[in-house]
C-alpha cells in the first residue's frame, strides 16, 4: 500500500510539472522511503522518528558546510588578488609624493606651450583647446609644453564623445578637462594639481582598509567550518539509526516490486 502511493505521487508529480509524456514515471524525488522504512514507520518504532530528525539536521548542516565552502573559495579568491591592488596603492602614493616635491605652482601665472610663453590664463587656454581640437577624432598623446614643474600633454580620444584632457606629468598623471572654456579648461588643471595632498590622504586611507581586509580575510580563512564536530557526530548517529532499523540492508527487487496492476490501480 505504501509503495503504491508513494508511485502515485510521484507520477501525479510529473504530471503537474508537465514532466511525463507517457504512462512510464520516473522518481522526481531526490529522497524516498525504502522498503525498510516503511516498515519501520508503521510499527511505531520510535527510532523512526528519531531518525527524522537527524537526517533533517544533518541536511542542515551539510547545506552550510556547502554555502561555507563557496564563501571560502570567494574568500580565497579576494585574498589572492588583494596583494596586488596593495602594491599598486603603495606605487600610486609614491608617485604622488614625488609629484608633490616637483608642484611649483606659479605666481604670477605662467604656462609655456609649443615655445610660447603665456601670463594669462585665458591665452593659455584657448592655446590648448585649438591643439585639442587640431588633433580631433584621434587617438594621441602629444608633448605640447611645461606648466608648475611638470611637463605638459594633450591626450585626444579616436572617441568623439571622450573629452579631450590637459595633462601635467611627473611620475603620475594630474589631469584637467579640456572644455569650451579657456579659463575653465587651466582652472581644471590648477585643480589636480592642487588636489595631490588630498589625492595621497584618499589613496592613503583606502590603503589602509585594504591591509585591515587583507590580514581580517586571512585569519577568516584559518577557521575551519564550525559545525564540523557536530555533522560528524550527527552522521555517526545517523549510521548507528540506520543500521538498527536494517535500513542499509537491501532488500530484493524481485521480493518487494510493485506489480503494475497496483500502479494502475493507485493511479
Amino acid at each position: 500500500m505504501w509503495q503504491a502511493v508513494e508511485a502515485k505521487g510521484r507520477f501525479i508529480a510529473q504530471l503537474r510539472s508537465n514532466q511525463v509524456s507517457s504512462r512510464v514515471v520516473e522518481d522526481v524525488e531526490g529522497v524516498v522511503l525504502s522498503y525498510a522504512e516503511v516498515k519501520a514507520l508503521a510499527s511505531g518504532n520510535p527510532l523512526v522518528m528519531e531518525k527524522f530528525k537527524v537526517d533533517l539536521e544533518v541536511q542542515r548542516l551539510e547545506t552550510l558546510r556547502s554555502q561555507h565552502a563557496s564563501e571560502r573559495y570567494r574568500l580565497e579568491y579576494e585574498v589572492s588578488a588583494l596583494p596586488a591592488r596593495i602594491e599598486n596603492y603603495k606605487q600610486a602614493i609614491e608617485k604622488r609624493r614625488h609629484d608633490l616635491g616637483l608642484r611649483r605652482m606659479p605666481d604670477p601665472f605662467r604656462m609655456e606651450i609649443d615655445g610660447t610663453v603665456y601670463t594669462e590664463r585665458k591665452h593659455a587656454g584657448d592655446k590648448i583647446i585649438g591643439l585639442a581640437n587640431l588633433n580631433k577624432g584621434t587617438d594621441s598623446y602629444e608633448k605640447i609644453g611645461s606648466y608648475a614643474g611638470f611637463d605638459l600633454y594633450i591626450r585626444t580620444h579616436v572617441h568623439g564623445y571622450s573629452q579631450p584632457l590637459v595633462i601635467a606629468r611627473g611620475l603620475a598623471e594630474h589631469k584637467g578637462n579640456v572644455s569650451e572654456s579657456d579659463i575653465g579648461t587651466v582652472s581644471s588643471l590648477d585643480i589636480a594639481l592642487r588636489g595631490i595632498e588630498a589625492s595621497i590622504a584618499k589613496y592613503t586611507s583606502e590603503l589602509a582598509e585594504m591591509e585591515k581586509r587583507l590580514a581580517g580575510l586571512s585569519e577568516e580563512l584559518e577557521k575551519p567550518f564550525p559545525h564540523e564536530e557536530r555533522l560528524r557526530e550527527l552522521l555517526k548517529k545517523q549510521y548507528e539509526i540506520n543500521k538498527k532499523l536494517d535500513i542499509d540492508k537491501r532488500e530484493s527487487a524481485e521480493e518487494h516490486a510493485v506489480p503494475s496492476a497496483a500502479l494502475e490501480n493507485a493511479a
